[in-house]
């Protein structure tokens, strides 16, 4: 049979149902009006004076009965008691009320109404809308009320077949009871182990052996090389901007951002990531850094209650920092990874006057930006690396607040830098020292002339480097920790 013959086939059931139901209660009204008049007749005899000759017909009759039923004739002592109850009647209608019910299960009294639920995992006919309402309240599934269960199935038939549902089965009038009772599983008895396979193989997963990607901490969303060119070419463009509260400072040939109390949060993450921050002079409850690396920030708030006592009070964050730089494809706008910049913060109290000039005149635009970002990439790496060797020294007074692949974090101190802050200096200068830093293979190529003259890379010339052992043959590297070894650097 196919679908339409089935539907056709459903419809006549339905037909032929509601006819019978007619009839059913056209019966009813019959039984109900006879009895009505039967009662209103046997009210009438009983208010009608009986005569002896009534009397006597009504002995008659009784004694008829009682003979047939096998008990004892007993003498009249009433009018009452010569009156037949309808006992028997009741009864039968009883019985037949009691038919009805059995003969449809689905009969619900008219105080009640039937709510559909049309789909969803819980389609059906119900009840009662305490059971409905949290079924469908917030979610996207249709429901509607009818009078009485035909109506109800009837308009489940009409939306299945108008939204081209498969008609499964005749939905059943679900009562709170069984919405209550949860379905138990079967528990598998003896016979049903007995039938499983002897060693079922289930393949397990101990989180011992699972190889747990820890996240690196200098990740970060990634940025376009578009985005990059517009901040880079707006503080070429522009001196200051009270609206979005930074201003532009110039060092060595880099102009750079210094924002101040009220910048967006947004707007200094971008900036960070990018490598294009000079210094942040942030509020007290460090609104604007909010977005910064979270360990950033962290430091930033035990620096204010361990070291300055007071959370409250303001402090300064001065960057150097490389620039973004993108994993190189064949276009440079395709690229979709970064490799995020190197940082130097340095950070301390912050004192009543800003010690940054701004700038006072704009920049002509760098021409072909992209094709000179490695260049300038590897000498702002090379300025990172000169501020480390000509600030932090075994001597020096500083501590190291935070330290990263890709980020030294460091602010001063009353006691000399210690052997394990050392440590962390010289594993941070180790990747400068080495070319091993996690940039586009454009950018080493050119970093190799800006690093310090005793560093080792593969891109050296053959000649640098057999300059390079010669010299360093029987000597000991010397590294950024050792004291009294000031080297020549820039003045930053």
């Amino acid at each position: 049979m196919s679908r339409s013959d089935i539907v056709e086939e459903i419809n006549d059931l339905d037909q032929k149902i509601s006819r019978t139901r007619k009839m059913i209660q056209e019966k009813q009204l019959k039984l109900e009006r006879l009895t009505e008049k039967r009662g209103k007749l046997s009210h009438k005899l009983e208010s009608m004076p009986l005569t002896a000759e009534g009397l006597l017909e009504r002995f008659s009759e009784k004694m008829a009965v009682a003979k047939d039923a096998g008990q004892s004739s007993q003498t009249p002592s009433s009018p009452e008691d010569l009156v037949a109850k309808p006992k028997v009647l009741d009864q039968g209608l009883q019985k037949i009320e009691s038919a009805l019910k059995l003969s449809n299960p689905y009969v619900v009294p008219e105080a009640h109404k039937c709510y559909v639920i049309f789909s969803g995992p819980n389609a059906g006919v119900y009840r009662e809308w305490s059971t409905v309402q949290p079924l469908v309240s917030g979610k996207p599934y249709a429901y509607q009320g009818y009078k009485t269960y035909e109506l109800a199935r009837k308009a489940f038939y009409d939306y299945c077949v108008k939204h081209n549902t498969p008609i499964q089965s005749v939905p059943r009038l679900i009562t709170p009871a069984e919405i209550l009772q949860p379905k138990i599983s079967k528990v598998p008895t003896f016979v049903d182990k007995a039938k499983m396979p002897a060693c079922p193989v289930i393949p397990r997963t101990l989180s011992r052996f699972q190889k747990v990607r820890v996240q690196n901490p200098d990740d970060h969303e990634f940025i376009p090389i578009e985005t990059f060119d517009h901040y880079y070419t707006l503080a070429e463009s522009t001196c200051s901007d009270e609206q979005n509260h930074f201003f532009i400072s110039e060092t060595k040939g880099f102009r750079l951002y210094n924002v101040t109390i009220g910048a967006e949060p947004k707007f200094v993450q971008t900036l960070y990531y990018c490598g294009l921050l000079n210094a942040a002079y942030p509020s007290s409850n460090l609104k604007e850094i909010s977005l910064l690396p979270p360990k950033v920030v962290t430091a930033v708030k035990h620096y204010r209650q361990k070291v300055l006592q007071s959370p409250e009070r303001r402090v300064y964050l001065s960057f150097k920092s490389s620039l973004l730089d993108w994993e190189e494809t064949e276009d440079e706008t395709d690229s979709l990874r970064n490799y995020p910049a190197y940082h130097y913060i340095k950070m301390g109290l912050l004192r009543k006057q800003i010690d940054v000039l701004p700038c006072t005149e704009t920049k002509n635009l760098t021409p072909n930006l992209h094709k000179a970002l490695p260049e300038l990439r590897a000498q702002s790496l090379g300025h990172v690396l000169k501020k480390i060797r000509s600030s932090l020294y075994t001597d020096s007074k500083v501590r190291i607040n935070y330290q990263s692949d890709h980020v030294l974090m460091a602010t001063d101190s009353l006691q000399i830098i210690s052997p394990e802050d050392c440590k962390r200096i010289e594993q941070f200068e180790k990747q400068f020292y080495c070319n091993d830093l996690a940039i586009s293979v454009a950018t080493k190529r050119k970093f190799c002339s800006y690093a310090s003259e005793d560093h080792k890379c593969d891109f050296c010339p053959e000649d640098d480097k057999m300059e390079t052992c010669s010299s360093n043959s029987g000597e000991h590297s010397e590294d950024s920790c050792q004291p009294g070894k000031r080297r020549q650097a820039d003045d930053m």
